[in-house]
């Protein structure tokens, strides 16, 4: 079960700041098509996953309020983070919390999700999308957060397939938090919209 939950960024005037900088740099350059393709694979990009980057760390507060809810339930949880600023921050609010990202070596990564499945005080797991999304066995949790979002929704569905797998008994609920007036929403839009796309071209039916 997908669902998205918009919430305030905690760093509303920085990133105002930045989209309006943005703005400002798309409207003084008239770009020609041409120009617009080779932009986008270098300065516009730059500045879209900054944008995006403020909004993740203006969502932790909100991250934190949900997380806290899950696990207050009883339950664990998996979290899915796409910048390094991002997994310290949330590692440092939960200090018991274990992580399976690019700077953890094979061994380390193994060693988070056997004590995540099998340790009952392992309540929380943090993985980027890369490390994280693909191989594991995160069956001790049926909840999935997204405090950033990928680029692909093959990604997304990686991601949420580390919970949803055999050996799972419960449905698996994916939340994605959103920051209210920020990229996040065109970013959440363009993946379903690949989503949507790659499911007409296999014939699959969500």
């Amino acid at each position: 079960v997908r669902q998205t939950i918009t919430v305030p960024i905690s760093n509303r005037a920085e990133y105002d700041l930045a989209e309006s900088d943005f703005r400002k740099f798309l409207l003084n350059n008239d770009f020609t098509d041409k120009e617009i393709r080779k932009k986008l694979k270098s300065e516009i990009i730059v500045k879209i996953t900054t944008l995006l980057k403020l909004s993740a760390i203006g969502k932790i507060e909100a991250a934190q309020e949900y997380i806290d809810e899950v696990i207050s339930s009883g339950q664990k949880i998996v979290i899915f983070c796409k910048h390094k600023l991002v997994v310290d921050a949330i590692n440092e609010i939960y200090p018991g919390s274990v992580r399976v990202t690019g700077s953890e070596n094979e061994t380390e990564k193994q060693a988070s999700v056997d004590s995540f499945q099998n340790n009952p005080a392992t309540n929380v797991i943090i993985g980027s999308h890369k490390a994280a999304g693909v191989g594991l066995t995160l069956t001790a949790s049926s909840e999935v957060l997204f405090t950033e979002l990928p680029w692909h929704a093959a990604d997304l569905e990686q991601c949420e397939d580390r919970c949803h797998r055999i050996g799972q008994v419960d449905s698996v609920r994916s939340t994605s938090l959103l920051g209210e007036n920020t990229l996040d929403q065109w970013l959440w839009d363009l993946i379903m919209k690949k989503k949507q796309i790659a499911d007409a071209v296999t014939g699959a039916e969500d």
